[in-house]
């Protein structure tokens, strides 16, 4: 093992001094040898952890970005659904009763009754408590 000499600060060799008295059987030169293998493994290990860190922070902000996206184009496309619907059955309720007054709240609350029934008789989409929340 190769011999070398080190400058402790004050704190490090009373420190050492305190670990070399509660094990006494373990040289100094063991313990300052341990001691600096443990430090750089866990400057290593910490290094690995931060690379792994940003990787991942990379790859949820992607994937946060992509569902923005998709997110959104959902979105306008539903609006531009919904629009035509209501447009379509406030058509059919005034031709149907030419005169009455029709309200659109009403049209968008009995088709969102309509979707949440679809919706519930298939299996994978039980969403009966988004009638709660809508």
């Amino acid at each position: 093992m190769p011999k070398r000499n080190l400058h402790l600060t004050d704190q490090a060799s009373v420190m050492l001094d305190q670990f070399k008295q509660s094990h006494p059987d373990r040289t100094l030169g063991d313990i300052v040898s341990e001691a600096i293998v443990n430090y750089v493994l866990m400057e290593n290990r910490n290094h690995a952890e931060q690379v792994i860190e940003n990787i991942i922070e990379r790859r949820l902000m992607r994937m946060e970005s992509g569902l923005r996206t998709l997110i959104s184009s959902v979105a306008i496309d539903v609006c531009m659904i919904l629009y035509d619907v209501l447009e379509q059955r406030e058509a059919e309720r005034i031709s149907e009763s030419p005169g009455t007054e029709v309200d659109p709240k009403q049209i968008y609350a009995e088709l969102r009754e309509e979707g949440v029934a679809l919706f519930n008789r298939k299996r994978a989409f039980q969403v009966g408590a988004m009638m709660k929340h809508g």
